[in-house]
């Protein structure tokens, strides 16, 4: 078994693999799957064409969080990735406003497979493996003979050279296997933690809950539109986008000592609490614990100072490539 520090070497300079078989995966069939997706989240859905893709949120009636996904839109339907999660929850909530319109929800998770490459070399090797690679974030297409029923998404949550291969679930095995056979480091998900938080990209369930609002998320250029018109949780939305601004705001924190902060730590600033840890990894670009956090309005600068029971913090800019840099 290759070493943490080896597999983090190859989701970042080298050619890594991880297994993301417990990551929801829902097919959505009928005619109206685009329009019916697009009255229940954030972004403007009707603006991809075949073979692109986009991040939005799903929100209730009240706009706060049911989902956070990966929206992609290939000849047919839709395709939704998201983290490990509930998959029968974000269906049982899609269904429910489903009415007469043609929706199909169909749950992937036992006939299709997925699995991420990420690292600097990746794209080299997977161009060997299956030819030309999507472009632009969140761009996707279905891959040849004999990887026939599988596609390739580049994705935001591994750095600028990341893919995320689904589909068929012998395919994806088959091509998992190549990229081993050519070089690539199987990895764990604790490598992938680590990388996803250095990349900035927060996971539901973790980071974020149905008791969070899209715009403390602090994703609104990549995964709200604002000018889209009506949706569910659209009124709240909207009117924290005229007030200009939310109470809480996800942040990375990056701290000075090595222990590692415990989810739901309390970071302080002039002995008042101002915020709490969501999750927290050794960051090797960080040099030290890194973490997710919520903070306070007003404390989500970064450079921001913050104490800590495990020592003092600073708030930094996500994706990172240094703390001082970042600072």
């Amino acid at each position: 078994m290759p070493h943490a520090s080896d597999e983090y070497r190859a989701l970042t300079d080298g050619v890594g693999s991880c297994d993301l078989s417990d990551f929801v995966r829902i097919e959505m069939a009928g005619r109206d799957a685009v329009s019916f997706l697009h009255n229940l989240c954030t972004q403007d859905l009707k603006r991809l064409n075949p073979g692109e893709g986009c991040e939005a949120f799903i929100t209730n009636v009240q706009g706060k969080i049911v989902g956070h996904l990966v929206v992609l839109r290939p000849k047919e339907g839709l395709v939704l990735l998201a983290v490990p999660g509930d998959t029968g929850r974000l269906i049982g909530h899609l269904d429910r406003y489903c009415i007469r319109e043609d929706v199909q929800f169909i749950d992937r998770s036992s006939t299709w497979g997925i699995g991420m490459v990420a690292g600097a070399a990746s794209g080299t090797c997977l161009t060997r493996l299956v030819g030309a690679l999507p472009a632009d974030c969140y761009d996707h297409r279905q891959l040849t003979p004999p990887f026939v029923g599988a596609f390739v998404a580049r994705v935001a949550w591994g750095g600028p050279a990341a893919f995320v291969i689904y589909g068929d679930r012998e395919a994806v095995a088959s091509l998992a296997a190549q990229v081993t056979s050519a070089g690539g480091v199987q990895c764990s998900r604790e490598a992938l933690d680590v990388l996803r938080i250095e990349q900035g990209w927060p996971w539901y369930g973790r980071d974020m809950t149905d008791q969070n609002l899209p715009q403390e998320i602090g994703r609104d250029a990549r995964a709200i539109s604002f000018t889209k018109g009506c949706y569910l949780g659209q009124e709240t939305v909207a009117r924290i986008d005229a007030r200009g601004h939310v109470n809480w705001h996800l942040v990375g924190v990056c701290f000075d000592g090595d222990e590692l902060p415990a989810a739901d730590l309390p970071l302080e600033n002039a002995n008042t609490v101002v915020g709490r840890v969501t999750s927290a990894v050794h960051s090797p670009r960080a040099g030290g614990p890194l973490a997710w956090a919520y903070v306070r309005r007003g404390f989500e600068t970064p450079g921001t100072r913050l104490q800590s029971t495990v020592g003092p913090a600073t708030v930094v800019r996500l994706p990172i490539g240094g703390c001082l840099s970042e600072a």
